[in-house]
């Protein structure tokens, strides 16, 4: 599970089983202390083993909280292991390069791929959505 922050207290999430096959995406409104509890409100959550979260900002206390929450491995990723939770920084580095294709995780490819064209769709005008089932 990839989670990239977007605008607006929005967090993306990509769910990948290993590093070809895509299983889903979510967007969730939540302050970065609720997002253990949203995730696993996720459908995806049951089947998690690792969470990467690549957000370059994101504090060492919300990535402890997701660990010790969710009782999985988490890597924050920033062009590479920034923290990881859970997990040895070279087992950490090792599962980077795993799910690497052309020197960047497939799933943070993907996320950031998503992220920016969401991104461009609100600032566009195109993507609506009601404030009130946000």
């Amino acid at each position: 599970m990839t989670i990239r922050r977007l605008p607006n207290g929005h967090w993306l999430v990509v769910v990948y089983r290993g590093k070809y096959w895509l299983d889903g995406v979510a967007i969730v409104r939540c302050t970065p202390s609720e997002l253990p509890g949203v995730i696993k409100k996720l459908k995806y959550y049951g089947e998690t083993r690792l969470i990467i979260v690549d957000d370059p900002n994101i504090s060492q206390d919300i990535m402890k909280s997701l660990h010790s929450s969710l009782n999985v491995p988490v890597i924050a990723y920033s062009e590479g292991l920034k923290y990881a939770f859970g997990i040895s920084p070279d087992h950490a580095n090792n599962i980077l390069k795993f799910l690497s294709l052309n020197g960047i995780p497939e799933p943070i490819r993907v996320s950031r791929i998503i992220s920016r064209d969401l991104f461009s769709l609100m600032e566009s005008g195109i993507y609506y959505r009601n404030q009130d089932n946000v």
